[in-house]
């Protein structure tokens, strides 16, 4: 269940790629318009993308990625920025990230930015952009589970995106 409730003005951050470019751009901004919760990682993926997807910019982006499933990295959306031609996939990582090394690992959310979509094999295709965002980390054992897991985070929503602070 997830309880929640307006904020006051905390500093947001928002990551933008422009497709067709190599850069990377950083905003930040102060928003009195977000949301403070606690959920498990799952829910937080779910009411980001249905909350994208009830603006007019954003769609549905593959109705085979759900949270249904909350083992490994079975857990995922994904929303199609329309005039942009974007695709933002989200991926619950519920096994096992590791660094060069193999001696760290995490548990956490990956998030993909991708310019096409594969419909017969249900990915991210074309040029793509990764980044993981890491819940639980340990060097040996990880008993973290995020499908249980309450997170305390702030979530923005607007017709560009999202961001995301926990």
């Amino acid at each position: 269940m997830m309880v929640t409730h307006s904020g006051s003005a905390e500093l947001l951050s928002e990551f933008v790629i422009r497709q067709g470019t190599p850069n990377l751009w950083a905003r930040f901004w102060v928003s009195p318009d977000y949301e403070a919760s606690v959920a498990p990682l799952w829910e937080i993926m779910d009411k980001i993308a249905n909350d994208l997807i009830a603006l007019p910019e954003w769609e549905e982006g593959d109705a085979t990625w759900t949270t249904a499933t909350k083992t490994d990295q079975n857990a995922r959306r994904v929303v199609h920025h329309i005039a942009d031609d974007i695709y933002l996939s989200l991926v619950m990582e519920n096994g096992l990230q590791y660094n060069a090394s193999g001696s760290y690992r995490w548990r956490g959310l990956v998030i993909i930015l991708s310019s096409a979509w594969d419909v017969g094999a249900h990915e991210p295709d074309g040029t793509k952009y990764y980044t993981f965002a890491g819940f639980e980390s340990d060097n040996s054992t990880i008993y973290g589970d995020l499908a249980v897991l309450d997170l305390d985070y702030r979530l923005f929503i607007s017709s560009s995106g999202f961001a995301l602070v926990g």
